[in-house]
């Protein structure tokens, strides 16, 4: 409480003669708690991208921009004026009636075929945008893994050209954490982390199989209890499930070339165990792959799939909430946003959303009103963003960059995405990644001048990426059209995308300290 209070006072001297100090004195423990606590709430509905949750929301954040004092920089209105909301055009995918799928087995003498349903059996991934009807002959390909670096490829020397692949999840040795092939081969050795996030390795393999014409890739998922989300969620039978949402159809910004990629499904073992054949051994393959390092790639001899899906389409509209400061120099910009929307519910529990991420939203409402209460106008103009559909494939923003008048104008994206909790690792809850765009480390530097100027109790973690990355939070967006960015987020943690990520997990002393931090950040940039 003594350092607290210490912190305030160091703030509140400075403030009497320093702009910058008089923004942050504005950002108090009052505002970001009531804010959060509203957009966390249950009336949210968890905010999930186009639903009556996120549209509340979305006129929460506006009505707040207002309030501070931000003019609207969303849509032009028919009469002249600016709305603070962009409405971004979108199709809702969701699945029709007819979904399933026949394993057909020919001896020889004779041909079996064992229908499976949707859902029992097996559940999408990616069914695209269009109905479709294919039957294919079935190629074994290993963990569907190409890991170049270490000379290992599940596609060499496979024909899949209009045929349809079937994979085991892992990657050699991973049940055997004590053998050569898991130490060469595990996930964190690649990615850095143990899990989350898409595993290089099979990115390119699934792209590779995009460019060499396979109709639909398979994977097989022998630990997993259920296939059923209405099995997962009764938790009292399966404790070790997380929980799902419910699906309330696949976004795309509109509008969209149809998706004709492969269908992706995921399958239960039984079913695994029909398309691979009951002779086949998974247990010897992996102990095998494991021991060799070497893949056992191969089709499969008398085996194909039929697979019927069916979807429905529709237009819908979502919305960015847009504000901005206008600076000194109208031809350059900072925007600074987060996304608001969350998963959604499930009927019976509701996922907040607290962290992730009413969190960065109000990081980006709180430092909005910092720099007006400053009183003094900034070197560029900064647009205040609140963006839709994150969740859906980073929707939102990438609409926003898509349709700014010149991108070229933007000189840096600062985003927040979860700044409310701590990582299992952050033993001390006061670490934060930073991450930014290689070629500008000033602004680590600039953060780390900020923290002991302001005696705030945090530790950065350094985190630099090359400008041209297409994936993760919305600062990709920006990445991906050559602009540089910075981003604030604390780590995942075993609430990620679940009903129990709520505002009575949430480290309110850190997360607090992370935009005021943050705020003094932004002014550098904004102000250099």
């Amino acid at each position: 409480m003594m350092f607290a209070l210490v912190v305030v006072m160091t703030i509140t001297a400075t403030a009497q003669n320093d702009p910058k100090a008089k923004g942050l004195e504005a950002i108090t423990d009052d505002m970001v708690k009531a804010q959060l606590t509203f957009l966390a709430s249950d009336w949210m509905e968890g905010r999930e991208g186009v639903s009556k949750g996120s549209f509340l929301a979305a006129d929460y954040i506006a009505s707040i921009f207002q309030m501070s004092g931000l003019a609207p920089a969303g849509d032009r209105l028919p009469n002249g004026t600016r709305s603070y909301l962009q409405r971004i055009p979108m199709i809702r995918v969701t699945q029709g009636g007819d979904q399933y799928m026949n394993v057909i087995t020919n001896t020889g003498s004779a041909q079996v075929s064992k229908q499976y349903i949707q859902g029992v059996d097996y559940m999408a991934v990616n069914s695209g945008d269009v109905s479709r009807n294919l039957s294919a002959p079935v190629t074994f390909i290993g963990y569907g893994m190409v890991d170049e670096a270490n000379g290992y490829d599940d596609l060499k020397g496979i024909d899949v050209k209009g045929k349809i692949v079937v994979r085991l999840s892992g990657f050699p040795g991973h049940r055997d954490t004590l053998s050569a092939a898991y130490e060469k081969f595990n996930t964190q050795a690649i990615t850095g982390r143990t899990t989350r996030g898409s595993d290089p390795r099979l990115v390119t393999a699934n792209n590779l199989l995009v460019e060499r014409g396979v109709l639909a890739i398979i994977t097989i998922i022998p630990d997993r209890l259920a296939i059923s989300s209405q099995f997962a969620v009764n938790t009292n039978f399966y404790p070790n499930q997380r929980l799902s949402p419910t699906n309330t159809g696949r976004l795309s910004i509109y509008p969209a070339t149809p998706d004709n990629s492969p269908l992706s499904l995921m399958v239960s073992p039984r079913m695994g165990m029909e398309i691979l054949g009951q002779a086949f051994d998974v247990e010897g393959f992996e102990k095998n792959v494991s021991k060799t390092m070497k893949p056992q790639s191969s089709l499969l001899p008398g085996k194909s799939l039929e697979i019927v899906t069916s979807v429905k389409n529709e237009i819908v509209m979502g919305v960015n909430i847009c504000a901005m400061i206008e600076g000194k120099n109208k031809d350059q910009n900072v925007v600074v946003g987060a996304h608001y929307d969350h998963v959604g519910t499930n009927g019976a529990q509701i996922w907040n959303g607290a962290d992730d991420n009413a969190s960065g939203t109000v990081a980006v409402m709180a430092i909005a009103k910092a720099f007006v209460a400053s009183g003094v106008q900034p070197e560029c103009n900064i647009i205040f963003a609140a963006w839709a559909a994150e969740e859906n494939g980073l929707l939102g923003s990438r609409y926003f960059v898509e349709t700014f008048p010149d991108i070229e104008q933007v000189r840096m994206n600062i985003n927040f995405d979860m700044i409310a909790r701590d990582d299992p690792a952050d033993v001390n809850q006061n670490t934060v990644e930073y991450t930014y765009a290689d070629g500008f480390p000033q602004w680590f530097e600039s953060s780390k001048a900020n923290l002991t100027k302001y005696n705030i109790p945090l530790v950065l973690k350094e985190i630099p990426r090359p400008i041209g990355f297409t994936t993760g939070t919305d600062y990709a967006s920006f990445s991906t059209a050559g602009r540089p960015f910075v981003g604030w987020f604390t780590g995942f943690h075993p609430d990620y995308h679940q009903y129990t990520d709520k505002l009575n997990k949430v480290n309110w002393t850190k997360c607090i300290h992370i935009i005021r931090l943050a705020y003094l950040n932004a002014w550098d940039i904004v102000n250099q």
